[in-house]
């Protein structure tokens, strides 16, 4: 059986990030700042972890995946800012879509919601170091065996 590791899926997640085109940067972890330029930056962790099925001899372990996008809000022109994270959250949901087990670091991801909640994007807003953000926060379930490695 294929050993699985979520620090592998961080990195797969990020690299789909840059290399959509649409991020200055992108972290695994919750940022201490950005830079307040109106560029779109993108940050990966963990919201947290269940096991929604089990059987004698296995254990299904969904670790629930935040990508948040971030642009300087407030900034002119404004509505400029929502088709940037738009089009972004499009891109980022057909490519991690497309890539249903991210090159084999996780057994599927729950896009549909068969193990919880599916895939979806909340627009909001966040300070980050005394700056405000326009945000929008991907949800999405990583399902891994549990014979996988799960460090983080």
């Amino acid at each position: 059986m294929a050993q699985f590791t979520v620090n592998d899926s961080y990195v797969a997640i990020q690299g789909h990030l840059m290399a959509s085109g649409h991020f200055a940067e992108a972290t695994i972890g919750e940022p201490a700042a950005w830079g307040d330029s109106g560029q779109l930056y993108g940050a990966i962790w963990t919201m947290g972890t269940r096991s929604p099925y089990v059987s004698f001899d296995s254990t299904t372990r969904v670790y629930d995946t935040r990508v948040r996008l971030y642009t300087q809000a407030f900034t002119s022109p404004l509505d400029s800012r929502e088709f940037v994270l738009a089009r972004a959250v499009q891109q980022i949901a057909s490519d991690l879509a497309g890539d249903y087990t991210l090159g084999g670091t996780v057994r599927e991801l729950d896009i549909a919601g068969q193990f919880g909640p599916p895939m979806r994007a909340r627009w909001g807003h966040a300070a980050v170091a005394g700056v405000m953000y326009r945000i929008v926060d991907i949800d999405i379930g990583l399902v891994i065996n549990n014979s996988s490695v799960t460090s983080i």
